[in-house]
């Protein structure tokens, strides 16, 4: 009788043992589950977070790319009107009986605004050996009319619409319009390339 009630006790123990332990574990795998998941709401959050920031810092860039680049591309255009404006005053105001206006002279005057190569396109490449037969007078008719065609990292081309008028030996005075194509450097802030498209009638 001992015995039987001995042996209810052990397998009552052990029974309470089993639970307890089965009950620990259960605790310890909610436990680290919950420390799972709450690692991974972190990381979830940081990377919310981190996304947060680089969209911000996407647009904060782009908005100052955009920003450098109208700025660029207002300064290169500034400069290309300006630069251009200046070489066909001293190409076309000119009066031939003054020494000052000679070819030589508006060539040499002209280099601070062209490329050498560009400048045999609008003056001759023996201007100093030039020598007006008949006196002419010469006039820029308003600022010249620039349309810009393109641009890259490096260049811009336009084309360039000239009005000018001319009186020879004192004679009435003609107008004309005339265009080019040109390639200015916006480092450099000369024109690089020109070329003579030719006289423009426009009605």
């Amino acid at each position: 009788m001992k015995t039987e009630k001995k042996s209810k006790t052990v397998t009552y123990l052990l029974t309470t043992i089993a639970i307890l332990l089965a009950l620990i574990f259960f605790i310890n795998r909610n436990f680290g589950q919950g420390k799972h998941i709450e690692s991974l709401q972190k990381e979830n959050l940081q990377l919310k977070n981190s996304v947060v920031q680089a969209n911000e810092q996407y647009d904060q860039l782009t908005e100052q790319y955009e920003t450098l680049n109208k700025e660029k591309n207002g300064s290169a255009n500034k400069d290309l009107l300006t630069t251009t404006s200046e070489l066909f005053k001293v190409v076309y105001n000119y009066n031939s009986e003054k020494k000052s206006d000679s070819v030589a002279a508006r060539k040499e005057k002209s280099k601070q605004f062209a490329k050498t190569e560009a400048l045999d396109v609008l003056f001759s490449k023996d201007a100093d050996d030039l020598t007006p037969s008949v006196s002419t007078v010469s006039k820029l008719e308003g600022d010249p009319e620039v349309y810009r065609m393109s641009s890259d990292e490096k260049e811009l081309t336009a084309l360039v619409l000239i009005n000018y008028s001319f009186s020879i030996a004192g004679s009435d005075k003609v107008e004309g319009k005339f265009m080019y194509k040109l390639v200015f450097d916006p480092v450099q802030k000369q024109v690089t390339e020109i070329k003579n498209i030719g006289e423009i009638s426009i009605l």
